[in-house]
């Protein structure tokens, strides 16, 4: 009855917030921590409730019974350390299950602790040895702020989980900058805001493409105003253990994505001049700005900086590039040319350009460095040499299946797994394949399920999908299942993906299976008009015959089967009264069933005080050891489950938790 109430569901409409249209969707009526806390404990916790209930309403005017309080302390007792002792064991060996929801365990666990507290306070301080009406109110008003707190806690958790999901989504769309990169750059931002205010003109494309760094700087020193930070403030957190928060300072790139989809232009690192160590020299004339560029290939350019260290001196210099690992012509373009410094120059740019090639090769640099025009000798002074880093973009690729799994029909006659080329596409890449016998008892035999293959898959420049055909061979059998591997193996040029072995399971046939699901619906139909039929319910608690499970399998009746049957017969009649679950939506069968529930319990009741009386023992020895083992069974049981067959600890122990509240705050509280 309980799984068919929670499991109800309705549709509601909610606005997408990428397009802002309105979705329907269907969504669960019961909150599944509301569901846990009322229903599902009220129905494992009757027992002992129902207990305490009728034997109030039995001792009423007389002195009150000890059985069905001491039920529930014995119960709890049990709950706390029996059932989750089994949880525990119940877990595979070097298996870990952790509880997902804390905040609803963490308030179902301190309102268990405290409902015994509670359950003290009344008896021995507030009013000794006497339960008041307004302590039994309130006793069950907590039942009902349980429920309030689990929900906050369980509404919080979730939004903390989605808020979790955005924010993994931003960062994955935000590039991360590192420390040096962020320094270097917060020292140009700042020489740059200085000779704005010597007057220096600030127009070059490098100038419009700048990266925005004020949140950056606002989090790092206080201001998004380069003059205002001391740079001994910038080198003492570039060089302290502090300069490891710089990582997490993530931001967007503006460059190029403000301006005409263009990418970043360039990235600075490496040594700025005023890095110089004092064994170094600087040139007297003019010097580079930053003694180190690297560049990504397809930017087109790279702008180096040449600041003037006598300001207002007027004379020519010259700048050249010279091949390193960088090919001229190939990899750049070579520059030697003048440079002309007025009396109100500051600094110059020149920029130069970088080839995209479309071929896979290891990042390569060159040297830009200025020489004076009459010795055409490099000038003096350690800032007088710069190097720059092409970064190669052309990256050749990842290659994979595009599916870990994939069904084919046996009338289809070839299986086409898709091979894909991810995270680039340059050059040409080759991988092999070949099809392997899977290890179970289900595996497909070659020539006889299907025809092994063996190759070799060539992408060409640009080509990012390629299909492997096996042929299937056809069997006609009713019940076929079989399965087979496909391996990929020995990249060349690029990589492999997480996907590298599929796995291809072999069915009957589109028609076949078209009629056997039309028999298995047929079937299906047919059982929930059983399950709905009264008539049905006193059918099956009479007769006893073979069995048909899930697989289809004849399970015979065994002789101690049929023994519990006939002792049992009487039990199973008087059950069948109850409504089938899915009348009514469930409810008369919860009610119902908990009615007959508190009728055996009180059945229960007077058995065990009569065999605690045979045995000599008073009421709460008998309870809290015979009645509420009994009592606790089922819950143990459903622990063991939940703790095998649960992806988290939340189900086993949180059982555990949340029946001890329900079992004071209802079961002390109610009667």
């Amino acid at each position: 009855a309980i799984e068919v109430i929670t499991s109800q569901t309705k549709r509601i409409q909610i606005r997408d917030e990428d397009t802002g249209e309105l979705k329907e969707m269907k969504v669960n009526v019961w909150n599944p921590t509301i569901a846990n806390l009322s229903l599902m404990a009220l129905g494992s916790s009757a027992p002992e409730i129902l207990l305490s209930c009728i034997e109030t309403i039995n001792t009423l005017g007389k002195e009150p019974g000890e059985l069905g309080p001491s039920t529930i302390v014995g119960s709890a007792a049990f709950n706390l350390l029996v059932i989750s002792a089994v949880s525990v064991m119940s877990v595979e060996t070097g298996t870990i299950k952790k509880i997902d929801d804390v905040g609803v365990f963490a308030v179902t666990t301190i309102a268990s602790f405290f409902a015994y507290i509670w359950l003290y306070i009344i008896l021995a301080v507030s009013s000794k040895d006497e339960i008041q009406l307004w302590e039994a109110i309130l006793t069950l008003m907590f039942f009902f702020i349980l429920l309030a707190c689990s929900y906050t806690a369980d509404r919080i958790n979730a939004y903390k989980k989605k808020k979790e999901e955005k924010e993994q989504e931003s960062q994955q769309k935000t590039q991360k900058i590192t420390a040096q990169e962020f320094y270097h750059i917060l020292n140009i931002e700042k020489e740059k805001s200085k000779l704005k205010k010597q007057g220096g003109k600030i127009d070059t494309e490098a100038d419009k493409e700048q990266m925005n760094l004020s949140e950056a700087m606002k989090q790092a020193f206080g201001t998004d105003d380069p003059s205002k930070i001391d740079q001994k403030e910038i080198d003492k957190l570039a060089q302290s253990e502090s300069h490891k928060i710089l990582p997490r300072l993530q931001f967007r790139r503006a460059v190029g994505k403000a301006l005409a989809g263009k990418k970043q232009v360039f990235v600075l690192k490496g040594g700025k001049v005023e890095d110089l160590g004092p064994d170094k020299k600087r040139s007297p004339m003019c010097g580079f700005a930053c003694l180190k560029y690297s560049v990504i290939e397809n930017e087109g350019k790279v702008i180096v900086e040449v600041v003037k260290a006598r300001r207002d001196a007027e004379f020519q210099v010259g700048i050249r590039t010279i091949q390193g690992t960088a090919t001229a012509d190939e990899d750049y373009i070579s520059i030697d040319m003048e440079l002309m410094f007025k009396a109100e120059d500051q600094y110059k740019t020149i920029p130069i350009t970088i080839i995209d090639d479309e071929e896979v090769e290891d990042d390569e640099d060159f040297e830009v460095e200025l020489y004076d025009l009459q010795t055409k000798e490099r000038l003096e002074g350690d800032d007088t040499l710069c190097t720059v880093t092409i970064i190669d973009d052309d990256k050749p690729g990842n290659v994979g299946f595009e599916k870990r799994m994939v069904t084919v029909s046996e009338a289809e006659k070839l299986a086409q797994l898709k091979v894909l080329r991810h995270d680039g596409a340059c050059g040409e890449v080759t991988v092999d394949y070949k099809t392997v016998t899977a290890d179970t008892g289900e595996a497909a035999v070659p020539h006889e399920d299907y025809e092994p293959v063996e190759g070799t898959l060539v992408f060409k420049p640009h080509e990012i999908e390629k299909v492997i055909p096996i042929k299937i061979l056809p069997k006609n059998d009713l019940n076929r299942e079989e399965i087979f591997k496909v391996e990929l193996s020995n990249p060349k040029l690029g990589g492999l993906t997480k996907r590298t072995t599929c796995i291809v399971e072999i069915v009957t046939s589109d028609q076949l299976q078209n009629t056997v699901n039309r028999i298995e619906k047929m079937l299906k139909l047919a059982e929930e008009e059983k399950a709905t039929s009264w008539g049905s319910q006193f059918k099956a608690a009479i007769m006893l015959s073979a069995q048909v499970d899930e697989d289809g399998n004849v399970d015979e009746v065994t002789g101690g089967e049929a023994t519990i049957h006939f002792l049992s017969i009487g039990w199973k009649v008087l059950f069948a009264c109850v409504p089938p679950a899915r009348m009514g939506g469930g409810w008369p069968a919860f009610f119902v069933a908990l009615s007959f529930i508190g009728m055996i319990t009180a059945i229960v009741g007077e058995i065990a005080a009569l065999f605690g009386c045979v045995m000599g023992l008073p009421d709460p020895i008998t309870a809290i050891t015979f009645v509420a083992l009994g009592t606790s069974l089922p819950d143990t049981f459903a622990s063991k489950q939940a703790a095998e067959e649960g992806e988290t600890a939340d189900a086993a122990i949180g059982n555990v938790t949340g029946s001890n509240s329900v079992n004071v705050f209802l079961g002390l509280g109610l009667p």
